[in-house]
C-alpha cells in the first residue's frame, strides 16, 4: 500500500507563503483553509486560523455566486443577441 507523504510544516508554511501572493481564486482559498486546518493545531493563537478559514469559506461562496451571476449574464447576452437586439 502507497500512502502519500504529508507536507512538513515548513513546506506548508512556504506554500501558505505563496499562495498569500496569487490571485485570488476557488481553488486559491480552497487550499489555504485546507493548509490552514491542518496547522490550526500547532499554532498559538486559535482564533486567527479560524477567522482565516471563515474569511475562506466565505471567499469561496462569494466567487461561486459571482460565477453564477456571470454565467446568468451570459445567457442575457446571448438571448439579446440571438434576438438581435444589438445591431450596427
Amino acid at each position: 500500500m502507497i500512502t502519500e507523504a504529508k507536507p512538513d510544516f515548513e513546506s506548508q508554511l512556504e506554500r501558505l507563503k505563496k499562495l498569500s501572493e496569487m490571485e485570488a481564486g476557488s481553488n486559491v482559498v480552497v487550499e489555504i483553509a485546507y493548509i490552514v486546518n491542518s496547522l490550526k493545531a500547532s499554532s498559538s493563537s486559535k482564533g486567527i486560523p479560524e477567522e482565516i478559514i471563515k474569511k475562506c469559506q466565505e471567499g469561496e461562496m462569494s466567487l461561486r455566486q459571482g460565477l453564477m451571476l456571470a454565467k446568468k449574464a451570459q445567457e442575457l447576452l446571448r438571448s439579446a443577441l440571438d434576438e438581435g437586439l444589438f445591431s450596427a
